[in-house]
């Protein structure tokens, strides 16, 4: 899935580079220049490195693992195993981003993002169908929720900050801190919930079955906390020079993560109103960071022409216009300044 998603990811943000802005008089060039389109695509953009960065980690812990067994088995699969634990969360999570962030990719081209010959609605159905292959993602879920929850196999991570009010949203130590204080907070919470059902003549099953959703939501939590952590590890292992074009895009998805939890977060005292008002201008100021470094992002996925060569990906309107004509779907040009991409409106 996170194959499928780099592909997703790099076909619909070429296309957004080579579409020009429909106003002639617009100066900004490619459609991607506009903020609609930077935050959606950039999203994408770091969430699948980090799930790239994750599902390598994941892969190289099996292959440790196989290696150490003298007799070369995988795993046996357990929600009592923490490796077989975080490799069913890993298939989960990837999917689960990987359906959305397809999903996003689809809507940001358009008219032209459901031919059958531009592929993400391949993608997507892929994704769609993962959700059930190799076992049921939200199943494996709840099962890894109920024994973490339950302390099995399991230690919440222990990082606490002490003024994490005062931080600076772009200090990693900010985004570590939150992800683990955060787990651990809700790892607590849904436990003493659970035992004090319990304490009041529920039965386990009853119990469970009402705190199933803080569940669902814990070990969402839990994910996204080892996908940062892996994508963080991952950067420090590079040059400087790549890992300077990569850290834009860390941030992106780590104050995405804490944008999508500022609820949670303002609730528990964890973060202050003004750092969570500050959010959106921060991601502008990031999307300005990635812009001058995003076709080397993509072409850093490394993936053959021969999977990305579809009409949308190609920057060649002649191929465009062909294959909204096998569509049958009708169209007009318009005129654009000499040498820029041509659009056709549908």
């Amino acid at each position: 899935m996170a194959a499928t998603s780099r592909a997703a990811t790099q076909i619909t943000i070429r296309y957004n580079l080579a579409r020009q802005t429909m106003d002639r008089r617009e100066p900004w060039g490619s459609v991607l220049r506009h903020r609609s389109q930077q935050r959606a695509l950039y999203s994408a953009l770091a969430t699948t490195y980090a799930l790239t960065c994750h599902a390598d980690r994941a892969k190289q812990a099996r292959v440790a693992a196989m290696i150490s067994n003298s007799e070369g088995k995988p795993p046996h699969p357990s929600t009592l195993d923490p490796l077989y634990r975080t490799l069913s969360l890993t298939k989960a999570i990837t999917v689960w981003a990987a359906e959305r962030l397809i999903a996003e990719c689809r809507q940001r081209c358009g008219a032209r993002g459901v031919f059958a010959v531009n592929r993400l609605l391949e993608y997507e159905g892929l994704a769609i169908v993962s959700n059930a292959a190799g076992g049921d993602n939200l199943l494996m879920a709840l099962d890894a929720a109920k024994a973490m929850i339950g302390g099995i196999a399991y230690r919440a991570p222990q990082t606490e900050l002490a003024e994490p009010k005062d931080m600076d949203l772009l200090d990693e130590q900010l985004w570590l801190g939150l992800a683990h204080s955060r787990e651990r907070i809700m790892q607590a919470e849904l436990a003493a919930r659970i035992r004090r059902a319990t304490d009041w003549d529920a039965t386990p099953t009853e119990a469970w079955n009402d705190n199933i959703h803080g569940a669902r939501d814990f070990v969402s939590v839990h994910g996204a906390r080892l996908v940062l952590e892996s994508m963080l590890a991952a950067v420090r292992r590079l040059p400087e020079e790549a890992a300077g074009a990569l850290r834009p895009l860390c941030a992106f998805f780590a104050i995405e993560e804490i944008e999508r939890g500022a609820a949670w977060l303002l609730c528990h005292e964890l973060l202050a109103p003004e750092q969570v008002m500050a959010v959106p201008e921060q991601l502008n100021a990031l999307c300005d960071q990635i812009t001058p470094h995003v076709e080397v992002l993509l072409e850093a996925f490394g993936i053959p022409e021969d999977v990305l060569g579809v009409p949308i990906s190609a920057g060649d309107h002649s191929m465009i216009v062909a294959a909204d004509d096998a569509a049958g779907v009708p169209g007009q040009h318009i005129e654009q300044e000499p040498g820029a991409v041509a659009v056709r409106i549908p």
